[in-house]
């Protein structure tokens, strides 16, 4: 090998160290673009730091560029993804661009170091016998890391998640806190937003977990049965946990079923039961079903416990049993029986109109919202609550 082709190594890889944070972000989030099932976080970006900063090391040494044995955090990473059921070609895909992505910056930096076609040729031949052989070794042996966690997870890992996140909900356990270690996902003390799929592909759960990321928020999934994968994220925005799931493509064809944000061990529960009760009954509607959407449908179950709960949760301050909200209440029920009519309320009732004008307003405030918002439902909650507690 030349002399000059070795210190051209030598200063190329010793300026590409000095801007390797730029290099790190700039591969991985080109990567996490084009391989969409690539979960962006500290163990993916660790995997790139560390295979990058051995290449450059390597080549900083100009002329003994021995392939090395796969760094500790690139064999860290292939386990993590095999524990969170992404596929092997998710891995290997992210390998083979982080490798052309790497190699177009490589050459680029050796073509500006020299014009002398002898030796930017030697510079192409020994980079390319390093680079590929590095290709050829590193992710064979993150594939045999991969493989292996995969092989000892799959006997036990995900029925063990199963059988702990089953016996929660089946209000088997009493102290959670040895389940929380054995989940990495928090019961106590947080609120919860259950979901249901119906499609358990690994890019599925793949793109769960991105949503849980994209909130922010502690996320379970496991595959408690053959055809549904569950997953609570640890939040209590429903909303954002909507604009998460929106525009992945492996969910694109699943249907979505999601319950009510929920609080504790109970919420986990209840917010499940609500995902599942969405699932029955709103499968084939759309793409995602809210259990909120179908709260008349709820009052069909012939459950008395959650037909209370949809009670409260759909009149909220207006559920309130002071005397003063329970006219307002009153009032709004004969307003709606009366197909909207203030004055006809107002002789039913035997008050001025001006009353019955300002308790409607009053319960407006109280419900945050209009009364012909969701009328059905707030005549349904109104009728249940009636019967509880107004007698």
């Amino acid at each position: 090998m030349q002399t000059a082709t070795v210190d051209i190594i030598r200063d190329a890889a010793t300026a590409l160290e000095a801007s390797l944070d730029t290099l790190v972000d700039n591969i991985s989030r080109t990567i996490a673009a084009e391989v969409p099932d690539v979960l962006d976080d500290d163990s993916y970006r660790a995997s790139n730091r560390a295979n990058l900063s051995l290449k450059l090391a390597i080549l900083r040494r100009g002329d003994d560029l021995t392939i090395p044995h796969a760094p500790h955090d690139a064999l860290l990473y292939a386990r993590d993804v095999a524990r969170r059921g992404a596929d092997l070609s998710v891995l290997l895909r992210a390998y083979d661009l982080g490798h052309r992505l790497f190699w177009s910056e490589w050459t680029r930096q050796c073509a500006a170091r020299t014009t002398d076609p002898a030796v930017l040729n030697e510079l192409y031949d020994v980079s390319a016998r390093f680079l590929f052989g590095y290709f050829d070794a590193v992710p064979a042996a993150v594939t045999d890391a991969y493989r292996d966690e995969l092989a000892r997870r799959t006997d036990t890992g995900e029925a063990r998640r199963a059988e702990a996140v089953c016996g929660v909900l089946g209000g088997l356990v009493g102290d959670v806190r040895p389940i929380e270690r054995e989940l990495g996902y928090p019961l106590a003390g947080t609120p919860h937003v259950a979901l249901i799929c119906d499609d358990t592909a690994a890019a599925a759960r793949t793109a769960l977990l991105r949503a849980g990321r994209a909130v922010a928020s502690p996320t379970l999934v496991v595959r408690a049965e053959a055809q549904a994968l569950w997953a609570w994220f640890a939040t209590d925005d429903l909303a954002a946990v909507e604009r998460a799931l929106a525009g992945h493509e492996p969910l694109r064809h699943a249907t979505l079923a999601l319950g009510e944000a929920g609080h504790g061990v109970d919420g986990f529960r209840e917010s499940h039961r609500e995902a599942q009760f969405a699932l029955r009954h709103g499968r084939g509607a759309q793409r995602l079903v809210r259990y909120r959407d179908l709260g008349a449908a709820s009052l069909l179950a012939s459950d008395p416990r959650r037909a209370a709960r949809f009670a409260e949760r759909e009149l909220g301050a207006l559920a309130a049993t002071d005397d003063a909200t329970s006219r307002i209440r009153a009032t709004v029920r004969v307003y709606l029986q009366e197909n909207g009519s203030q004055a006809a309320t107002a002789r039913r009732l035997g008050v001025h109109v001006n009353t019955v004008a300002y308790r409607l307003r009053r319960a407006e405030q109280l419900l945050g919202r209009r009364l012909t918002d969701r009328r059905f439902d707030l005549e349904a909650a109104l009728l249940l609550h009636a019967r509880q507690h107004d007698r």
